[in-house]
């Protein structure tokens, strides 16, 4: 005997009303968005919670994190332009399924749809014909997964139909479970049927909890409709892989695994190997993840800016010449952000200089230990990147617990195609040795 489960579809925003009012739903309980702010006296524990909305916006994350908090295993429909926002992907961490609906056509519409789609594989659509399927089985499929995806096929013969839906979904060897609903005349044979599900259980994944469900619903003998409700284990990788192919910049495809990696969505193991992957510098990894997620926001804001395309060169390298100057950020993040987003560090240098009225901001740079001993007079700093050689006596100039040294104290050494800025008091055989020493370590 079929086991029914009370459902109740709850809509998060005025597409999602629209969509649950044109389903015309007669067999679920629905909580209309009007009723939203008595939310939480309308839960009641029996029911299966259905959540639908159309787009993410602070209100409805507030009532969706409040929802998932109150009820167990809720199933939410979104449309799939929302699948790979950081706030879906949470949801799928978290194990909350999801169900993803097309939105190539009016998304009201799509919504409608798929509600309709899913009363009926719970419920059937009031005509004759038994239900095969127990309601704890059909929740047993979109549980083994993590998103349920459906499609349609229409034709006349019934495997033919079927070998034409399973080539909508191919790439689906993750699939955890599969249903299969069929729309036929009650004069079909159940030999085509057969048939057809056997071509199914080839062609999914081994072990895939597949699930049959017939309906006499059709009038004309000849058509057969048949709707798939597929279960699989979401892809991070592969998702994450898509956002770092689609980024244009050296640093956007670093940030996308460092924010991943932020979000607990790969290890730390999985994200340098996804670097290694994408040709990128793993060290890149933990100096960015230093600096979005544990600097100061003045830092965040820097990337911010950079990052706007639609800000000139000349105002973003006076932003983080101003920054130097206020010792908001440090030369080490600086180095780090002018390298990827390609600006010029004697630009950022020479901007400095007309801003601080000839003051340079430094960081100290510890000399190693065999060199500090036979060069016990130097000492090392750098501002944004370009490395500073001094004489000791110029770490005494501190203002307001910065570091300056005035820039017409200083002179442009290169060697080996690298600038340096070495004091103008020491000796140049001192500086060739210094340098080539260090230049070895």
């Amino acid at each position: 005997m079929t086991q029914y489960y009370p459902i109740q579809v709850i809509a998060l925003d005025d597409t999602a009303q629209q969509a649950l009012d044109l389903a015309e739903l007669t067999r679920f309980d629905q909580l209309l968005k009007s009723d939203l702010e008595t939310l939480s006296s309308k839960m009641i524990s029996e029911y299966h919670q259905v959540i639908v909305l159309s787009q993410l916006t602070a209100n409805t994350t507030t009532i969706l994190a409040n929802e998932l908090t109150n009820n167990e295993d809720p199933i939410i429909i979104l449309p799939d332009t929302l699948q790979e926002t950081q706030e879906v992907k949470q949801l799928l961490l978290d194990g909350i399924r999801v169900i993803v609906t097309p939105s190539d056509t009016l998304l009201s519409i799509s919504l409608s749809h798929t509600l309709k789609i899913i009363e009926s594989l719970f419920y059937g659509n009031g005509t004759e014909g038994e239900i095969d399927i127990d309601h704890k089985d059909i929740y047993e499929v979109i549980r083994r997964g993590t998103i349920t995806e459906f499609h349609e096929s229409e034709g006349t013969d019934i495997p033919t139909t079927m070998m034409r839906l399973l080539n909508t979904l191919q790439g689906y060897d993750d699939a955890a479970g599969a249903i299969f609903l069929f729309a036929l005349h009650e004069d079909r044979s159940l030999m085509e049927i057969s048939e057809s599900m056997d071509i199914a259980e080839y062609r999914l994944p081994k072990g895939a909890y597949i699930l049959l469900e017939s309906r006499n619903t059709v009038t004309d003998p000849q058509s057969v409709t048949i709707t798939s409700f597929v279960s699989r284990y979401y892809d991070f990788e592969g998702s994450l892989q898509k956002e770092i192919d689609e980024s244009e910049s050296y640093l956007g495809k670093v940030s996308v695994i460092v924010d991943a990696f932020a979000q607990s969505i790969v290890t730390g193991d999985e994200a340098d190997l996804m670097a290694e992957r994408n040709g990128l510098n793993t060290g890149d990894l933990s100096s960015i993840y230093s600096v979005v997620y544990t600097e100061p926001a003045e830092t965040v804001r820097l990337i911010g800016i950079l990052s706007d395309e639609d800000i000139d060169t000349d105002i973003k390298v006076e932003v983080i010449a101003d920054m130097l100057i206020e010792g908001s950020v440090n030369t080490d993040i600086v180095e780090a952000l002018t390298s990827a987003y390609n600006l010029s560090t004697d630009e950022i240098l020479l901007m400095v200089d007309i801003k601080n009225e000839g003051k340079l901001p430094l960081q100290k740079v510890e000399i190693p230990t065999g060199l500090k001993e036979r060069y016990p007079r130097l000492g090392l700093a750098k501002s944004a990147g370009t490395l500073v050689l001094l004489d000791q006596d110029d770490f005494g100039k501190e203002e307001g617990g910065t570091l300056t040294v005035k820039t017409d104290e200083l002179k442009v050494y290169e060697r080996d195609g690298v600038e340096w800025y070495v004091s103008k008091n020491l000796d140049q055989d001192v500086v060739d040795a210094f340098v080539g020493e260090y230049e070895l370590i």
